[in-house]
């Protein structure tokens, strides 16, 4: 304002709105959103804020407005003389040019939007979620595995005579039970102290073993019993229940780690078969994390035609040999004793070309080898090599640890099983 001590005129007052409002707009440089905002034309707006640099006048009243908001209407009054007395600023917060990123390790949930009465988008808000499980977590899990590998299996020590007289007419199942790994322990809370490269050293060396203790079949097959990994993603909970996980490792290289596992076991496996199939059954703790296992596989032993990679995302898994059917699932959807039906129904002509058939089940750590024989088939339940984590150990679950092979004949069906037991 001027030094005069002259009471401001109406016009003056409509300068020092111009001037005001056109601040607290960010000064900008097209000016016709402000004059839109006052409610005046552009030259109009124009001509009022030039005169109020000419008349000197911002020494008049200041807006008081909140960093990062700017002015939305702008009211004031005068008292007879022609003084300002008081204003009324509506704000709101500041429109800005900056692009929201999802920050790194989330997602977007959900999104709330405040809208006009014409249906115009006013404010809107994103919510994020930490932790979850992307498409490019699992592509950079297979990144690392590839980059991480180790190289070849070592050699294993396989009777030259046995190698030279494969016996076409068996197979042999490995059953990889509930290894869940990614799982960390303590022996303070827990059975014992456990981790992923302590996990990763065991597995091998059992696995190693029971190759090398086998019978000696033209045929392997490698059968995942489901929850391969502890956790299906950075949440580290359960997907259906919600339950909360004891990890440690990152999720990516959790995945690395079992993907890599696999590539070692098939390795060892192509060392003392002729064929090798793979399948990798989805559990509760990995329903997706299964199948990203089972098509790194395939593509890493896309070159090789004595391995077969079996992609199915189903829950179930059916196998003829001769006289001998096999069927498995993980058993958190589907009961072990109702196998059976399943078996029949999904596949009946694989079912009515077998004479003996064998269900196979796992999630509940435990043997129930003979547990039952329903409508024509057998069912067991298998021991896990995991021991147990803090929740288990505070509960009554107990059970031995191990690692079984099954040995079927085409003619025979079931004739042998060799175990490796961890005590």
């Amino acid at each position: 304002m001027s030094e005069s001590n002259q009471p401001l005129t109406e016009f003056d007052r409509q300068c020092i709105q111009a001037f005001q409002t056109w601040h607290m707009m960010g000064r900008p440089a097209d000016t016709k959103p402000v004059a839109d905002n006052i409610g005046i034309a552009r030259h109009t707006f124009s001509n009022r804020l030039l005169k109020y640099f000419i008349r000197d006048l911002g020494q008049a009243m200041p807006l008081p407005i909140l960093p990062g908001h700017e002015i939305k209407s702008h009211t004031q009054q005068f008292n007879a003389e022609g003084e300002l007395t008081s204003q009324v600023v509506k704000t709101g917060a500041a429109k800005s040019d900056e692009q929201f990123e999802v920050p790194a390790g989330h997602r977007v949930k959900g999104v709330s939007a405040l809208v006009d009465a014409n249906g115009n988008v006013v404010q809107q808000w994103q919510k994020t979620v930490e932790g979850e499980r992307s498409d490019k977590v699992i592509a950079e899990a297979a990144k690392r595995a590839a980059e991480s590998y180790a190289g070849p299996a070592v050699p294993i020590t396989l009777d030259p005579y046995s190698q030279s007289h494969l016996d076409r007419d068996l197979v042999n199942v490995h059953l990889l039970p509930d290894l869940h790994i990614g799982l960390h322990s303590s022996a303070a809370n827990a059975e014992m102290d456990w981790n992923l490269e302590k996990a990763s050293e065991t597995y091998r060396r059992l696995f190693r073993l029971l190759i090398e203790r086998s019978a000696p079949a033209g045929t392997g097959v490698i059968l995942g019993g489901g929850d391969l990994l502890h956790a299906d993603d950075p949440m580290r909970a359960t997907r259906g229940s919600g339950n909360r996980l004891d990890v440690a490792d990152p999720y990516d290289v959790i995945l690395a780690e079992a993907e890599n596992l696999m590539v070692h076991h098939v390795e060892l496996a192509l060392q003392k078969y002729e064929r090798v199939v793979v399948r990798i059954l989805k559990g509760n703790h990995d329903p997706d994390s299964a199948v990203a296992i089972a098509h790194y596989l395939a593509a890493w032993f896309r070159s090789e035609p004595r391995v077969e990679i079996d992609c199915d995302p189903s829950l179930f898994w059916f196998f003829e040999w001769g006289v001998t059917m096999l069927g498995a699932t993980h058993g958190h959807e589907t009961k072990i004793k109702d196998m059976p039906g399943i078996m029949a129904a999904d596949r009946a002509e694989m079912w009515g070309r077998t004479k003996v058939r064998y269900a196979h089940g796992f999630h509940i750590h435990h043997n129930s080898a003979g547990a039952g024989e329903v409508g024509g088939a057998s069912w067991q339940t298998h021991e896990a090599p995991t021991p147990r984590d803090d929740w288990h150990q505070g509960n009554p679950f107990r059970s031995r640890r191990s690692l079984p092979l099954i040995t079927y004949h085409r003619s025979y069906g079931e004739v042998a099983t060799t175990r490796e037991t961890l005590i």
